[in-house]
C-alpha cells in the first residue's frame, strides 16, 4: 500500500521526527508543508534526518511555504523536491491513502 505522511507542523524534537521517519515503508513518501517547513532549517539536526530520510523515501516540500515564511530555497539542496499545490493534489490522488504526522 502506498501512503503519503505528511507534516504540517514545526516538528522541533529530533526523536519525534526520527520516529516518523521510522514508521515510513516501502512506498511511503513524506510532504512537508505549512509550518512544518521549519523542520527544514538548513544545517539542523532535523534538515539531516529529513535529508538522510531521501535515501529510502521521495521527500516533498511545498515551495511557496517555504518562500513565506523566509526559508532559502537553496540552501536545501537537491534532494528534496520542491512543489507547487496542484502537485500537491496530485500526490494525494497518487497515492492509497494519507497519514498526517502531530
Amino acid at each position: 500500500m502506498t501512503l503519503l505522511h505528511i507534516l504540517s507542523k514545526n516538528q522541533p524534537n529530533p526523536e519525534a521526527l526520527q520516529h516518523g521517519i521510522n514508521t515510513m515503508g516501502d512506498g511511503h513518501e513524506l510532504l512537508i508543508l505549512a509550518n512544518g517547513v521549519y523542520t527544514l532549517l538548513p544545517h539542523s539536526l532535523t534538515w539531516h534526518l529529513l535529508t538522510k530520510a531521501t535515501q529510502r523515501h521521495a521527500l516533498y516540500a511545498i515551495k511557496d511555504d517555504l518562500i513565506a515564511r523566509g526559508l532559502k530555497l537553496e540552501a536545501l539542496g537537491s534532494s528534496i523536491q520542491l512543489i507547487d499545490y496542484s502537485t500537491f493534489v496530485d500526490l494525494v490522488a497518487k497515492h492509497q491513502s494519507t497519514y498526517r504526522w502531530n
